[in-house]
């Protein structure tokens, strides 16, 4: 509200006060106690009209020190003994005193009456939020349901008290107050309406307090923001006729002129393009009080060239109805402007290119929406498939578990309860070291699921021996991760086949097989014995023979000395082959020179007999003392490893390398012949009659190792394998 509005009101009321007291006068004329009222009445009147006065043009610091000096008038007028003013603060929870004056004698309040809560005094706050005066004659008298405001009242010793309201914007400000404490003191109603007025007058020139001060505020901190705009804003102000009064020092680097020479009108500065005449238009209705949207104006600069500023302007006040000043805050948009068209050549560059794929992705469009299709009626068998998932977790054979990533059962089906004697119930929560499993046994499995749920990738064909009520068990088990809806792990699921009975069979299949070999081998040691003390011999016996008796009728019959000779050299052919192939049943230089210098002599005659090149190379071997067993299967798998080459690889290098290398023994076998794809499975590979890989597979298991084949067509083959060390102990009965 402005000061002359103040005024306007004030002086109606106390005219309309005035009129009231000529009535009462002309009413009460002949009698001396009213007379004495109303000359009290009308002392009080001036007091308020002379208080109203000085608070017109008061500078708002003064503000405060006037209300003081106020109070004390009013005290020292109506002979109270404590005048006071307190103010409502958050939002009118909260209350304090803020201004006081006390009577001689009387002691101050004001330090203790601070940050007190509305919602203790409620029969006050009632009052006052209906904009009621409260006048108490005395405290005593107070209904039961003040007694909160009695007890504060009698602490400081008040026996009657007025509390007139102060309302600014229709709401409740604070409160205006007289207490009298030596006595109780009888106000009456003209009394308490001026000290409504005076009320008034306090909370008024307060809000303009506060306003003012909120100006300061607002105009030191608007003027900070100005100093600090960077080079492409300025601030500026211009008044209703568009001359500019004010602008930001930033004006130079925008518009290149200074502020001296930039405060002229406001449209000498706008070109002739289209969009200024809009700007002239919002300006006009900003001064209007319209609120505008940020727009758009092409300025010159003083060089001449044109830039695009974007606007933004408010209405800082009113004066009687009528603008005073536009405040705006202008942005430099020119590189903007230009980014912005070249964004927009190159989007409509964009929408033709698109216009032009629109056709081939129509098609695209259909397919896509028929796949949607399929792929909607897969998600409702999938559901429906859930839904019949625990009806088959407990209908399968399998071992079916879920676990958490803190390693506890989340739900087992019906088999997995059954192998360990318990019920779904009692194992769910459960970990791999409480239902059952022996240390080592539960271990393993939580370090598998602790590697699956580490990685995310499933292990398949796990083959795992453990043992429930000093049973053993095998189970071959898949596991895969278990993840949320977003692909996170949080756990694993188990599918396990109970396979004891299999692997029984298996190991009673291995153990057949191992003899099967150690029968083989010991045949052929006799079988190389035979050939090589009776077979060989009796031909060599034959030959010497035969070459004796050729040699006696040579000279009788000169014609059978070629026969002879042609029957001699066959003898000997078929004790070389004779000899050879007691060797190759049974290598002689096993014992005596040890495996790697019998590999090599086997790599020497295979080279003499078959024309391929071999390159034997071994390391570590020779202070290596080793099984029986293990010798002569390595040496076969490098037997029959040549001999595939020979037969089938085409080769005409083989590479050999024989090496020991902590804690196992490394074999390679590797031609450059035609090779061959090797399927996914090694099972696949062992059942297409491949004897000799059969047998090398054999014999690599006969001895505990792991064999690996690597070959791709025209690019050689390679055979790996590795094998623990055995040392030297039984050997197979000779």
């Amino acid at each position: 509200m402005s000061e002359c509005a103040q005024c306007k009101l004030l002086q109606k009321r106390i005219n309309d006060l005035e009129t009231e007291l000529s009535l009462l006068r002309e009413k009460d004329r002949t009698q001396d106690e009213a007379g004495e009222s109303l000359a009290y009445q009308a002392a009080f009147e001036r007091l308020a009209t002379n208080i109203s006065t000085r608070f017109i043009n008061i500078d708002p610091k003064m503000i405060d020190w006037e209300i003081e000096k106020t109070l004390k008038m009013i005290g020292e007028f109506a002979w109270v003994d404590r005048c006071y003013v307190y103010e409502f603060y958050r939002n009118g929870a909260m209350w304090r005193n803020t201004h006081e004056w006390c009577a001689p004698g009387i002691e101050p309040q004001i330090g203790l009456l601070k940050d007190l809560k509305v919602a203790d005094y409620p029969w006050q706050a009632e009052r006052l939020s209906r904009f009621e005066t409260i006048y108490v004659p005395d405290v005593c008298s107070l209904p039961e349901e003040a007694s909160a405001e009695k007890r504060l009242l009698e602490i400081q010793d008040i026996k009657s008290c007025v509390m007139v309201p102060m309302i600014t914007r229709g709401a409740l400000w604070g409160l205006l107050g007289f207490d009298s404490v030596r006595s109780r003191k009888v106000w009456s109603r003209h009394a308490i309406s001026l000290l409504n007025i005076v009320g008034e007058i306090f909370v008024n020139a307060l809000e303009r307090k506060r306003i003012e001060e909120a100006l300061e505020r607002s105009e030191e901190k608007t003027r900070r923001i100005i100093e600090r705009l960077k080079d492409d804003y300025f601030f500026y102000r211009h008044d209703a006729k568009g001359i500019f009064t004010d602008v930001s020092s930033s004006v130079v680097n925008v518009l290149g002129y200074s502020r001296e020479e930039f405060l002229t009108e406001y449209t000498r500065y706008l070109t002739d393009n289209p969009i200024n005449k809009e700007g002239i238009r919002r300006t006009l209705e900003s001064l209007q009080g319209v609120p505008q949207e940020p727009y758009e104006l092409e300025a010159v600069r003083k060089d001449g060239q044109k830039v695009v500023l974007e606007v933004q302007e408010i209405l800082i006040s009113y004066e009687e109805g009528r603008a005073v000043a536009i405040e705006g805050l202008a942005h430099d948009i020119t590189k903007r402007k230009k980014i912005e068209d070249n964004l927009r050549t190159a989007k409509e560059e964009l929408e033709r290119r698109v216009q032009e794929r629109t056709a081939e992705l129509r098609d695209a469009n259909l397919q896509l929406r028929q796949k949607v299709e399929e792929y909607q009626w897969a998600e409702q068998m999938i559901t429906q498939l859930l839904q019949e998932q625990q009806i088959l977790l407990d209908s399968v054979p399998a071992l079916i578990f879920f676990m958490s990533s803190d390693y506890r059962m989340i739900r087992v089906n019906k088999a997995f309860a059954e192998l360990f004697g318990k019920t779904k119930e009692e194992l769910e929560g459960e970990s791999y070291f409480s239902i059952g499993l022996v240390e080592n046994d539960a271990q393993a499995f939580a370090k598998e699921d602790e590697e699956i749920i580490r990685t995310g990738r499933p292990k398949r064909h796990i083959l795992r021996k453990f043992t429930i009520d000093n049973q053993p068990k095998w189970v071959l088990t898949d596991k895969i991760p278990y993840t949320d809806r977003s692909g996170k792990t949080i756990g694993v699921i188990g599918f396990s086949l109970d396979v004891s009975d299999y692997q029984i069979a298996q190991e009673v299949i291995i153990s057949l097989s191992q003899k099967l070999i150690k029968a083989q081998e010991i045949e052929r040691q006799r079988i190389s014995r035979y050939l090589h003390d009776n077979v060989a011999q009796n031909l060599s016996t034959v030959r010497m023979d035969c070459e004796t008796l050729c040699k006696d009728l040579s000279v009788q019959h000169p014609a059978l000395r070629g026969k002879a000779s042609e029957m001699s050299d066959i003898l000997q052919l078929t004790i070389a082959e004779v000899r050879n192939l007691s060797y190759d049943l049974r290598p002689p230089g096993l014992e005596q020179m040890g495996l790697a210098r019998t590999i090599y002599r086997l790599c020497e005659d295979f080279q003499k007999r078959s024309g391929i090149a071999v390159d034997f190379y071994s390391a570590g071997m020779d202070n290596l003392k080793l099984d029986f067993d293990t010798e002569i299967n390595l040496y076969r798998i490098v037997q029959e490893a040549l001999n595939n080459i020979k037969k089938h690889a085409e080769a005409d290098l083989v590479v050999v390398r024989l090496v020991a290398s902590y804690p196992n023994i490394l074999l390679r076998i590797e031609d450059n012949g035609k090779g061959f794809e090797v399927p996914d499975h090694y099972d696949i590979l062992l059942n297409k009659k491949c004897m000799g890989l059969q047998s090398m597979h054999e014999r690599v298991r006969l001895i505990q190792g792991k064999m690996k084949i690597q070959s791709k067509l025209k690019k050689g083959t390679k055979i790996l394998v590795e094998s623990p060390p055995r040392p030297e102990g039984k050997r197979y009965e000779r």
